[in-house]
């Protein structure tokens, strides 16, 4: 199965003439291991990769298979090193122990880049636990319930259809009307993920909306464009 991870990543400038904001959407496409996470490289040691321990074996696969970038500043950066990354041979889940330039006026401690490698690492933890947009209406089909975790509020302003909203704050009181395969879902993710925490480790069968309603939205709106424009 082919992972691919989508994030909007904005930084923010200092400039001689004021603030200058640069919003990143970056998308990476990766196989991930079937030798589950790497969470022991942790030692100073194992955190410098090298050309033996960066290569991925046949069994512990975890390739990046590529990447796209749009955005304004630092997009050059965060591609070339994907580039570099893969023509070294690393794995996916390595690069959130890449160490990269970094000064506060212009990026974050933990990089995009970084990032990217959290999420890789996250997916070969815990397998299985999220579903992409583009799966969501094959998994309902099959049964699962989807609840949103959103706010109230965030739920009037836009939901997905047939959705049940259970405020996160509200789920662990409420969770008992809840069953069967369930689907949770936020706004782009973050508080979906801290949802499917709470509730498998209650009991249910649970995954995450990978990149929550914002990703589902902007899937549904991009494949809609691409069917009226097949037909026209």
């Amino acid at each position: 199965m082919t992972l691919f991870i989508f994030m909007t990543f904005r930084t923010e400038l200092v400039r001689p003439e004021g603030h200058e904001f640069s919003d990143i959407y970056f998308g990476l496409s990766a196989e991930p291991s079937a030798a589950g996470p790497r969470l022991a490289r942790r030692s100073s040691a194992s955190r410098r990769p090298s050309r033996q321990s960066a290569g991925p074996s046949a069994a512990d696969d975890d390739r990046i298979l590529g990447a796209q970038i749009v955005g304004g500043a630092g997009v050059d950066k965060r591609i070339d090193v994907i580039a570099v990354a893969m023509s070294a041979g690393m794995s996916a889940s390595s690069l959130m122990d890449l160490e990269l330039a970094y000064a506060p006026q212009y990026g974050s401690a933990k990089d995009l880049v970084n990032m990217i490698g959290y999420v890789a690492d996250n997916a070969a933890a815990y397998p299985g636990s999220t579903v992409q947009w583009h799966e969501l209406a094959a998994q309902r089909e099959a049964g699962a319930t989807l609840i949103d975790v959103r706010s109230v509020a965030e739920f009037a302003a836009g939901h997905i259809p047939g959705a049940v909203n259970v405020p996160l704050p509200d789920l662990r009181d409420g969770h008992d009307g809840l069953t069967g395969s369930l689907i949770v879902h936020c706004q782009v993710g973050q508080r979906g993920h801290t949802a499917q925490r709470l509730l498998s480790q209650l009991g249910h069968e649970v995954r995450n909306l990978y990149g929550g309603y914002l990703t589902w939205r902007a899937g549904i709106a991009a494949q809609t464009r691409e069917t009226a424009s097949v037909v026209s």
